[in-house]
């Protein structure tokens, strides 16, 4: 029976220890303790990884790829590490009882002149310093140390398996002589290790849930810092995060939960067609996986529970007070005022109430270590920047989505409800370098920060894209250009194909980008390359409705299931599209909100014209 081992680690870490930060240092410090985006002095996971992986590489009795993973990008192996942190209460004894002399300094003497180099001084923070303590019981000198707790997850095939990776682990441990820097004056050596392994049965299959509502709300709570993934920076070394989890990153981590679970060495996002077990498990959530849909995760205040609405483009600030101008299709100006739109305003200028929640950002530098020199390898240092599960105020964080079955049979809902509801709780780990996160679903679509009155057309229908979304063909835009009037034909031709002819398109307020053919450029590197181009959430668009009855039902089907995928996308990409082209509405993309009033002014009439 597959089981989920986790082995409690307690390193006691002699005195004086240094795991220098990579944040600018104090003043006054050239190197100090590395701290977490709460302050906290702790030792980063990938070097108590880096750290292991030498010592079994030594010891040859694990192996490397299948457990630490190989060393290329994202390979993160079977074995998951927390930081490893001091408790409280030592801690707290550990900062308040420092030395009178908080730092220790270094320098570097010229060997001819046999004086100090210039310029060749190093101060660094002594926040764990070394020594003895002269104990009262037997008045002996006992030298100072500091024990670091954390944690090693795996899932292994039965407990037989984990308790033999557990006694590998626990020998590559103490064949460690030290952690941290200045490792060769005696810096972090490392004093006893105790490790305590836990193993918890996996149950793959629920019984079937007695509820079969086909929409859920999804949410997920962070335990650790997530590198949620976003286009590198040109021509550098740094990998920035979004702050929100997209319904593909969902669908790939829920993938790769249910590999491991069901045996598979692998930890791959994908599912693997002879995994017997998982279709045994699971047959109605393997059977239907590509018609779920999942919605991108928003980050939201976790005291609130409700997803956070994105900002229209039609929205202005004029004389400090916020408009929705969707229905103004000329160019206009409030009160004779310019108007600002978001791409011209400051932070200050974005209106409150719309439920976003501002995560911290965290940056990591991390470096391969050359095998030989065991030191920094050159040019292989990178940085990558996290978003955390608090915010400024450190106040908690949780990312709420929504799941929808709408295309599910009937008669599979039931089951296929119970099978989703168990795969959810196999999902531990998150983004490019697997954050610890909690999912839960619960009954009922998720609820808006903003209160959205019932659906009504009329006339005109202002539609607002909630997430990125397929519209244009960039083989259209290569021949003819992007200019406001090929924009404006293009939008048109592919409103009247989604709506057959339902709604024609008066006027818009959009913005575009695109992101790389990653999965071209990866298989075939002497083609062309053509990104995707999106249609980015928050861009509106407004419809006359010439069809009434045949609106109301497309609107219906639009906010179960998101836009459609255009027609030229299945010729392009081939079908089903998500094999070549993750943008799709299973994925969360092409998401809508339509005749919502948000509770902002509206400029329908009046106001200079320009």
């Amino acid at each position: 029976m597959t089981v989920q081992a986790t082995i409690k680690l307690n390193l006691d870490i002699c005195g004086p220890f240094l795991c220098s930060g990579t944040a600018p240092a104090s003043w006054g410090f050239d190197a100090t303790f590395d701290r977490n985006y709460c302050g906290r002095p702790y030792i980063d996971r990938s070097h108590i990884k880096g750290k292991l992986r030498e010592a079994v590489e030594e010891l040859e009795t694990l192996s490397i790829a299948e457990w630490f993973g190989k060393k290329g990008p994202m390979e993160n192996g079977r074995l998951f590490f927390t930081d490893l942190r001091l408790e409280d209460k030592v801690l707290e004894k550990a900062l308040t009882n420092r030395p009178v002399t908080k730092s220790i300094t270094r320098i570097q003497k010229d060997n001819e002149k046999r004086v100090v180099k210039p310029n060749a001084m190093q101060v660094m923070e002594n926040a764990f310093p070394g020594g003895s303590d002269l104990q009262k019981d037997n008045k002996t000198w006992i030298e100072k140390s500091y024990t670091w707790q954390g944690e090693i997850t795996f899932i292994a095939a039965d407990d037989i398996e984990a308790e033999n990776i557990s006694k590998e682990i626990r020998i590559g441990l103490k064949a460690i002589a030290s952690f941290g820097a200045e490792k060769g004056i005696g810096f972090g050596r490392l004093k006893t290790v105790e490790t305590t392994l836990t193993t918890e049965a996996i149950t793959l299959q629920k019984p079937s849930s007695t509820t079969p509502e086909s929409q859920l709300t999804l949410m997920i709570k962070a335990e650790d810092p997530l590198l949620l993934g976003d286009i590198r920076i040109k021509e550098s070394n740094y990998q920035e995060s979004m702050e929100y989890i997209t319904g593909n990153a969902i669908k790939g981590a829920l993938a790769q939960a249910l590999n491991m679970a069901c045996g598979i060495d692998s930890p791959s996002s994908t599912f693997i067609g002879d995994n017997k077990t998982v279709n045994d498990a699971f047959p109605n959530l393997m059977k239907y996986f590509s018609d779920i849909r999942i919605t991108h995760a928003y980050p939201a205040l976790a005291r609130e529970e409700k997803r956070p609405v994105v900002i229209p483009c039609s929205v202005v600030i004029a004389e400090g007070k916020h408009y929705d101008v969707a229905l103004k299709g000329d160019a206009f100006l409030p009160g004779g005022n310019l108007p600002a739109f978001q791409a011209d305003w400051k932070d200050s200028d974005y209106p409150s109430g719309f439920g976003w929640a501002s995560p911290l950002r965290f940056a990591k530098t991390r470096t391969a270590i050359d095998d030989v020199s065991r030191r920094a390898d050159d040019g292989s240092m990178f940085v990558y920047q996290y978003v955390c599960p608090k915010d400024g105020n450190l106040n908690d964080i949780l990312w709420i989505g929504g799941v929808y079955l709408d295309d599910i049979p009937e008669n599979d809902l039931h089951v296929l409800r119970g099978e989703l509801e168990c795969a959810i709780g196999l999902l531990k780990y998150l983004g490019k370098r697997a954050g610890r996160v909690t999912a839960s679903l619960k009954s009922g679509v998720p609820v808006p920060f903003k209160t959205i009155k019932p659906l009504q057309v009329s006339g005109t229908a202002v539609i607002v894209l909630q997430s990125d979304t397929m519209m244009v063909n960039p083989d259209d835009l290569l021949k003819n250009g992007q200019t406001p009037q090929t924009l404006f034909n293009f939008y048109k031709s592919y409103w009247n194909k989604i709506s057959v002819g339902a709604c024609d398109l008066s006027h818009f307020f959009a913005t575009q980008k695109i992101r790389g053919n990653f999965i071209k450029r990866e298989k075939d590197k002497s083609s062309s390359y053509y990104p995707y181009y999106l249609t980015e959430a928050g861009s509106v668009f407004v419809l006359k409705v010439k069809d009434k009855d045949k609106a109301e039902n497309l609107f219906s089907q639009w906010d179960k299931k998101g836009l459609d995928v255009p027609a030229w996308a299945e010729t392009k990409y081939g079908i089903p599209v998500w094999k070549k082209c993750p943008y799709v509405p299973e994925n969360g993309f092409g998401e809508v909100m339509i005749n919502a009033d948000l509770g902002l002014g509206k400029l329908e009439e009046g106001g200079a014209k320009l």
